[in-house]
Protein backbone atom coordinates (compact mmCIF):
# COMPACT_ATOMS: atom_id res chain seq x y z
CA UNK A 1 0.00 0.00 0.00
CA UNK A 2 1.56 3.37 -0.87
CA UNK A 3 0.41 6.33 1.33
CA UNK A 4 0.79 9.87 0.62
CA UNK A 5 1.75 12.26 3.27
CA UNK A 6 0.97 15.70 2.52
CA UNK A 7 3.37 18.25 5.07
CA UNK A 8 6.64 17.08 6.91
CA UNK A 9 5.78 18.33 10.69
CA UNK A 10 6.15 16.61 13.46
CA UNK A 11 2.54 14.61 12.73
CA UNK A 12 3.34 14.16 9.56
CA UNK A 13 6.99 12.66 10.17
CA UNK A 14 5.50 10.40 12.98
CA UNK A 15 2.98 8.76 10.72
CA UNK A 16 5.76 7.69 8.15
CA UNK A 17 8.00 6.27 10.42
CA UNK A 18 4.86 4.55 12.14
CA UNK A 19 3.83 3.52 8.67
CA UNK A 20 6.59 2.05 7.85
CA UNK A 21 7.42 0.22 10.28
CA UNK A 22 4.56 -1.45 9.30
CA UNK A 23 5.92 -2.15 5.95
CA UNK A 24 3.95 -0.02 4.08
CA UNK A 25 5.22 2.81 1.20
CA UNK A 26 4.21 5.84 2.91
CA UNK A 27 5.93 8.99 1.50
CA UNK A 28 6.13 12.49 2.63
CA UNK A 29 5.64 15.32 0.16
CA UNK A 30 6.98 18.90 1.68
CA UNK A 31 6.50 21.97 0.25
CA UNK A 32 9.79 23.72 1.53
CA UNK A 33 13.17 23.53 0.23
CA UNK A 34 14.47 22.24 3.02
CA UNK A 35 13.23 19.65 5.97
CA UNK A 36 13.31 22.42 9.12
CA UNK A 37 11.00 22.92 11.97
CA UNK A 38 10.21 27.04 12.89
CA UNK A 39 8.96 27.77 16.25
CA UNK A 40 10.38 27.85 19.99
CA UNK A 41 9.32 25.45 22.88
CA UNK A 42 7.69 22.90 23.45
CA UNK A 43 6.21 20.18 25.66
CA UNK A 44 6.23 16.41 24.95
CA UNK A 45 4.19 14.79 27.09
CA UNK A 46 3.49 11.15 28.56
CA UNK A 47 1.14 10.34 25.89
CA UNK A 48 3.28 11.59 23.18
CA UNK A 49 6.20 10.12 24.61
CA UNK A 50 4.80 6.78 24.99
CA UNK A 51 4.39 6.86 21.13
CA UNK A 52 8.02 7.81 20.41
CA UNK A 53 9.00 5.10 23.14
CA UNK A 54 6.88 2.81 21.20
CA UNK A 55 8.55 3.91 17.80
CA UNK A 56 12.04 3.82 19.25
CA UNK A 57 12.73 7.45 18.32
CA UNK A 58 12.28 8.34 22.35
CA UNK A 59 16.41 8.38 23.18
CA UNK A 60 17.85 11.47 21.07
CA UNK A 61 14.80 13.68 23.47
CA UNK A 62 15.57 11.92 26.62
CA UNK A 63 19.48 12.04 25.72
CA UNK A 64 19.30 16.10 25.64
CA UNK A 65 16.00 17.29 26.92
CA UNK A 66 15.07 17.93 30.42
CA UNK A 67 12.10 16.14 32.27
CA UNK A 68 9.59 18.17 33.48
CA UNK A 69 8.11 17.29 37.11
CA UNK A 70 5.82 20.25 37.90
CA UNK A 71 3.47 22.60 36.29
CA UNK A 72 2.68 25.48 38.60
CA UNK A 73 -0.13 27.94 37.76
CA UNK A 74 -0.07 31.44 39.96
CA UNK A 75 -1.26 34.51 39.98
CA UNK A 76 1.14 37.14 37.84
CA UNK A 77 2.48 38.15 41.51
CA UNK A 78 3.79 34.80 41.57
CA UNK A 79 1.29 33.37 44.60
CA UNK A 80 1.12 29.86 43.94
CA UNK A 81 -2.56 29.13 42.52
CA UNK A 82 -2.30 25.11 41.93
CA UNK A 83 0.47 22.79 41.01
CA UNK A 84 -0.02 19.49 38.12
CA UNK A 85 2.45 16.65 39.32
CA UNK A 86 3.34 15.71 35.73
CA UNK A 87 6.00 13.83 37.38
CA UNK A 88 3.55 11.32 38.95
CA UNK A 89 1.76 10.35 35.78
CA UNK A 90 5.74 9.67 34.23
CA UNK A 91 6.11 7.16 36.87
CA UNK A 92 2.66 5.96 36.41
CA UNK A 93 2.75 4.85 32.79
CA UNK A 94 6.90 4.53 32.41
CA UNK A 95 7.28 7.76 30.10
CA UNK A 96 8.66 11.14 31.15
CA UNK A 97 6.89 14.85 29.98
CA UNK A 98 10.00 16.47 28.29
CA UNK A 99 10.56 20.01 27.55
CA UNK A 100 12.03 20.87 23.93
CA UNK A 101 12.58 23.06 21.27
CA UNK A 102 10.46 22.75 19.12
CA UNK A 103 13.57 21.73 16.06
CA UNK A 104 14.62 19.21 18.76
CA UNK A 105 11.56 16.93 18.29
CA UNK A 106 11.17 17.61 14.83
CA UNK A 107 14.93 16.38 13.82
CA UNK A 108 14.53 13.30 16.11
CA UNK A 109 11.58 12.48 13.94
CA UNK A 110 13.64 13.37 10.59
CA UNK A 111 16.55 11.67 11.17
CA UNK A 112 14.49 8.63 11.93
CA UNK A 113 13.00 8.59 8.26
CA UNK A 114 15.13 7.33 5.13
CA UNK A 115 15.68 10.27 3.18
CA UNK A 116 14.46 9.10 -0.03
CA UNK A 117 10.92 9.24 1.24
CA UNK A 118 11.15 12.51 1.99
CA UNK A 119 10.07 14.89 -1.56
CA UNK A 120 11.00 18.76 -0.43
CA UNK A 121 9.51 21.57 -2.88
CA UNK A 122 6.56 19.94 -3.21
CA UNK A 123 3.77 22.41 -3.37
CA UNK A 124 0.28 20.71 -2.66
CA UNK A 125 -2.22 21.51 -5.05
CA UNK A 126 -5.13 19.27 -4.95
CA UNK A 127 -6.42 16.31 -5.55
CA UNK A 128 -8.17 13.75 -7.60
CA UNK A 129 -9.81 10.43 -6.23
CA UNK A 130 -10.58 7.35 -9.54
CA UNK A 131 -11.67 4.16 -8.29
CA UNK A 132 -9.10 2.72 -6.14
CA UNK A 133 -6.48 5.48 -6.62
CA UNK A 134 -5.95 8.82 -4.99
CA UNK A 135 -3.96 11.48 -7.01
CA UNK A 136 -2.01 14.21 -5.48
CA UNK A 137 -1.11 16.92 -7.25
CA UNK A 138 1.78 19.35 -7.23
CA UNK A 139 2.44 22.11 -9.73
CA UNK A 140 3.76 20.47 -12.43
CA UNK A 141 3.59 17.05 -10.23
CA UNK A 142 1.44 14.11 -9.89
CA UNK A 143 1.23 11.64 -7.79
CA UNK A 144 -1.16 8.27 -7.26
CA UNK A 145 -1.07 6.27 -4.26
CA UNK A 146 -3.74 4.10 -2.73
CA UNK A 147 -4.65 6.84 0.65
CA UNK A 148 -3.62 10.53 0.85
CA UNK A 149 -2.94 12.22 4.31
CA UNK A 150 -3.73 15.73 4.92
CA UNK A 151 -1.06 16.67 7.36
CA UNK A 152 -0.75 20.24 6.18
CA UNK A 153 -1.49 22.15 9.02
CA UNK A 154 -3.98 24.81 10.88
CA UNK A 155 -5.01 26.42 6.88
CA UNK A 156 -4.21 23.22 5.69
CA UNK A 157 -5.56 22.39 1.73
CA UNK A 158 -6.42 19.18 2.12
CA UNK A 159 -8.91 19.71 4.59
CA UNK A 160 -10.28 22.96 2.36
CA UNK A 161 -10.99 20.10 -0.30
CA UNK A 162 -12.68 17.72 1.95
CA UNK A 163 -14.36 19.80 4.15
CA UNK A 164 -14.65 23.27 3.18
CA UNK A 165 -16.16 24.45 5.98
CA UNK A 166 -15.28 28.06 8.06
CA UNK A 167 -11.47 29.41 8.05
CA UNK A 168 -10.11 29.16 11.79
CA UNK A 169 -11.29 30.70 14.90
CA UNK A 170 -9.65 33.59 16.55
CA UNK A 171 -9.06 32.93 19.81
CA UNK A 172 -8.98 36.51 21.07
CA UNK A 173 -5.55 36.54 22.23
CA UNK A 174 -2.08 36.58 20.48
CA UNK A 175 1.41 34.89 21.52
CA UNK A 176 4.71 35.84 22.04
CA UNK A 177 7.22 33.53 22.05
CA UNK A 178 11.14 33.42 23.10
CA UNK A 179 14.14 31.90 23.80
CA UNK A 180 17.05 32.88 26.02
CA UNK A 181 20.44 31.44 25.43
CA UNK A 182 23.07 30.41 28.51
CA UNK A 183 20.32 31.28 30.90
CA UNK A 184 20.34 28.38 33.30
CA UNK A 185 20.37 30.85 36.10
CA UNK A 186 17.38 32.37 35.25
CA UNK A 187 15.57 29.40 35.46
CA UNK A 188 15.25 25.61 36.88
CA UNK A 189 15.35 22.49 34.86
CA UNK A 190 12.06 20.62 36.16
CA UNK A 191 9.08 22.88 36.35
CA UNK A 192 7.11 25.27 34.04
CA UNK A 193 5.62 27.85 35.71
CA UNK A 194 2.84 30.72 34.29
CA UNK A 195 1.48 33.64 35.52
CA UNK A 196 -2.13 34.78 34.96
CA UNK A 197 -2.58 38.51 35.05
CA UNK A 198 -5.46 40.66 33.82
CA UNK A 199 -6.04 39.89 30.23
CA UNK A 200 -2.29 38.61 30.23
CA UNK A 201 -0.10 35.78 30.94
CA UNK A 202 2.87 34.36 31.04
CA UNK A 203 4.89 31.30 31.27
CA UNK A 204 8.46 30.10 31.53
CA UNK A 205 10.55 26.69 31.31
CA UNK A 206 14.12 25.39 30.93
CA UNK A 207 14.22 23.09 27.40
CA UNK A 208 17.62 22.06 28.19
CA UNK A 209 21.15 22.66 26.64
CA UNK A 210 21.24 26.29 29.06
CA UNK A 211 18.16 27.51 26.67
CA UNK A 212 14.94 28.87 28.50
CA UNK A 213 11.69 29.12 26.12
CA UNK A 214 9.32 31.52 27.21
CA UNK A 215 5.88 32.33 25.91
CA UNK A 216 3.45 35.63 26.61
CA UNK A 217 -0.36 36.04 25.96
CA UNK A 218 -2.64 39.48 24.95
CA UNK A 219 -5.86 39.99 24.38
CA UNK A 220 -5.39 41.88 21.04
CA UNK A 221 -7.51 42.40 17.91
CA UNK A 222 -6.78 39.44 15.46
CA UNK A 223 -4.21 40.33 12.83
CA UNK A 224 -1.58 41.21 15.59
CA UNK A 225 0.90 38.65 13.95
CA UNK A 226 1.17 40.48 11.02
CA UNK A 227 3.12 43.04 13.60
CA UNK A 228 6.87 42.81 13.62
CA UNK A 229 7.19 41.35 17.16
CA UNK A 230 9.42 43.05 19.63
CA UNK A 231 11.07 42.90 22.77
CA UNK A 232 9.97 46.13 24.22
CA UNK A 233 6.55 45.56 23.62
CA UNK A 234 6.73 42.17 25.88
CA UNK A 235 8.36 44.01 28.36
CA UNK A 236 6.22 46.99 28.58
CA UNK A 237 2.92 44.33 28.91
CA UNK A 238 4.59 42.32 31.28
CA UNK A 239 6.63 45.17 33.05
CA UNK A 240 3.94 44.51 36.28
CA UNK A 241 4.38 40.86 36.76
CA UNK A 242 6.75 39.51 39.24
CA UNK A 243 10.66 38.16 39.34
CA UNK A 244 11.91 37.13 37.30
CA UNK A 245 9.61 37.68 34.02
CA UNK A 246 11.31 41.01 33.32
CA UNK A 247 14.53 39.73 33.87
CA UNK A 248 13.82 36.85 31.21
CA UNK A 249 12.34 39.41 28.51
CA UNK A 250 15.47 41.88 28.65
CA UNK A 251 18.21 38.68 28.33
CA UNK A 252 15.71 37.58 25.36
CA UNK A 253 17.78 38.86 22.08
CA UNK A 254 15.29 40.51 19.63
CA UNK A 255 15.85 38.38 16.75
CA UNK A 256 14.64 35.67 19.02
CA UNK A 257 10.95 37.19 19.65
CA UNK A 258 8.11 35.94 17.29
CA UNK A 259 4.62 36.67 17.73
CA UNK A 260 1.45 34.57 15.83
CA UNK A 261 -1.82 34.86 17.25
CA UNK A 262 -3.66 31.61 18.59
CA UNK A 263 -6.36 29.81 16.53
CA UNK A 264 -8.47 26.82 16.48
CA UNK A 265 -11.27 25.19 15.04
CA UNK A 266 -14.69 24.35 16.74
CA UNK A 267 -14.13 20.29 16.34
CA UNK A 268 -15.76 18.24 13.94
CA UNK A 269 -16.33 14.10 13.31
CA UNK A 270 -15.36 13.88 9.86
CA UNK A 271 -11.81 14.37 8.83
CA UNK A 272 -12.00 12.83 5.24
CA UNK A 273 -13.40 10.83 2.71
CA UNK A 274 -12.60 7.96 0.65
CA UNK A 275 -9.01 7.07 0.52
CA UNK A 276 -8.50 10.66 2.43
CA UNK A 277 -8.14 11.75 6.06
CA UNK A 278 -6.38 14.56 8.03
CA UNK A 279 -4.29 14.81 10.98
CA UNK A 280 -2.55 16.69 13.51
CA UNK A 281 -3.37 20.74 12.82
CA UNK A 282 -5.51 20.19 9.71
CA UNK A 283 -8.08 17.77 11.60
CA UNK A 284 -8.14 19.54 15.12
CA UNK A 285 -6.15 22.42 15.48
CA UNK A 286 -6.41 23.67 19.37
CA UNK A 287 -4.65 26.96 21.26
CA UNK A 288 -1.66 26.00 23.22
CA UNK A 289 -2.84 26.07 26.51
CA UNK A 290 -2.95 22.62 27.36
CA UNK A 291 0.44 22.00 25.72
CA UNK A 292 -1.05 19.27 23.72
CA UNK A 293 -1.08 20.38 19.82
CA UNK A 294 2.00 18.18 19.15
CA UNK A 295 1.21 15.52 21.50
CA UNK A 296 -2.03 15.20 19.59
CA UNK A 297 -0.38 15.18 16.12
CA UNK A 298 2.22 12.71 17.39
CA UNK A 299 -0.73 10.34 18.92
CA UNK A 300 -2.54 10.75 15.23
CA UNK A 301 0.39 9.40 13.47
CA UNK A 302 0.76 6.21 15.28
CA UNK A 303 -3.45 5.77 15.58
CA UNK A 304 -3.62 6.26 11.46
CA UNK A 305 -0.94 3.63 11.12
CA UNK A 306 -2.92 1.24 13.57
CA UNK A 307 -5.80 1.43 12.04
CA UNK A 308 -4.64 1.16 8.66
CA UNK A 309 -3.02 -1.68 9.55
CA UNK A 310 -5.37 -4.04 10.70
CA UNK A 311 -6.17 -5.66 6.95
CA UNK A 312 -9.57 -3.23 6.97
CA UNK A 313 -10.38 -1.85 3.81
CA UNK A 314 -8.89 1.27 3.59
CA UNK A 315 -12.11 3.84 3.55
CA UNK A 316 -13.13 1.64 6.69
CA UNK A 317 -9.83 1.69 8.25
CA UNK A 318 -9.82 5.68 8.02
CA UNK A 319 -13.25 6.24 9.10
CA UNK A 320 -12.57 4.30 12.41
CA UNK A 321 -8.91 6.25 12.68
CA UNK A 322 -11.48 9.40 13.05
CA UNK A 323 -13.97 7.99 15.26
CA UNK A 324 -11.86 6.78 17.86
CA UNK A 325 -9.28 10.00 17.66
CA UNK A 326 -12.57 12.51 16.98
CA UNK A 327 -13.81 12.37 20.93
CA UNK A 328 -10.92 13.01 22.44
CA UNK A 329 -9.03 15.82 19.94
CA UNK A 330 -12.41 17.32 20.70
CA UNK A 331 -12.11 17.20 24.30
CA UNK A 332 -8.47 18.30 24.46
CA UNK A 333 -9.89 21.61 21.87
CA UNK A 334 -12.36 22.31 23.99
CA UNK A 335 -10.56 21.81 27.34
CA UNK A 336 -7.34 24.26 25.70
CA UNK A 337 -9.97 26.98 24.40
CA UNK A 338 -11.86 27.26 28.18
CA UNK A 339 -8.38 27.19 29.95
CA UNK A 340 -7.80 30.50 27.47
CA UNK A 341 -10.61 32.04 27.94
CA UNK A 342 -10.61 31.94 31.88
CA UNK A 343 -6.66 32.70 31.74
CA UNK A 344 -7.44 35.67 29.76
CA UNK A 345 -10.00 37.37 31.71
CA UNK A 346 -9.40 41.14 32.20
CA UNK A 347 -12.23 42.41 34.09
CA UNK A 348 -10.58 43.09 37.45
CA UNK A 349 -13.97 41.19 39.66
CA UNK A 350 -13.43 38.48 36.98
CA UNK A 351 -9.78 38.28 38.06
CA UNK A 352 -10.26 38.62 41.39
CA UNK A 353 -12.10 35.55 41.52
CA UNK A 354 -10.31 33.38 39.29
CA UNK A 355 -7.14 32.40 42.34
CA UNK A 356 -10.74 31.77 44.25
CA UNK A 357 -11.91 29.78 41.98
CA UNK A 358 -8.84 27.81 40.97
CA UNK A 359 -8.40 26.97 44.82
CA UNK A 360 -12.10 26.04 45.27
CA UNK A 361 -11.82 23.05 42.37
CA UNK A 362 -11.66 19.60 44.05
CA UNK A 363 -8.55 18.30 43.83
CA UNK A 364 -9.72 14.93 42.49
CA UNK A 365 -11.66 17.30 39.55
CA UNK A 366 -8.16 18.35 38.72
CA UNK A 367 -6.86 14.41 39.13
CA UNK A 368 -9.22 12.98 36.59
CA UNK A 369 -8.72 15.88 33.85
CA UNK A 370 -4.95 14.92 34.24
CA UNK A 371 -5.38 11.57 33.77
CA UNK A 372 -7.49 11.72 30.72
CA UNK A 373 -4.69 14.69 29.46
CA UNK A 374 -1.62 12.21 29.90
CA UNK A 375 -3.34 8.65 29.41
CA UNK A 376 -2.59 7.14 25.57
CA UNK A 377 -6.02 5.40 25.00
CA UNK A 378 -5.64 2.46 22.90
Amino acid sequence: MRISIIGGGIGGLTACVALRKLDFDAQVYERSETLGEVGAGLMVATNAMTVLQRLNIAEPLLDTCPTLENVHIATHKGEELVTVPVGYYAKKYGAPTLCAHRSTLHGALADAVDPSVLHMDHDYASFDVDGDNVTAHFGDTSVESDVLVGADGLRSRVRKQVLDDDPPRYSGYTCWRGIVDDADELWPTGQLNEFAGPGLRFGVVNIGQGRVYWYATANVDQGFDTTPPTRDDVAERFSGFTDPIPSIIEATPESAVMVNDCYDRKPVKRWGEGPVSLLGDAAHPTTPNLGQGACQAIEDGWFIAKALGTGVKIEGALRAYETLRAPRTAWIVNQSRRFGEVGQWSNPFMVWLRPKIIRSTPKSTYNRQYERLFTLAD
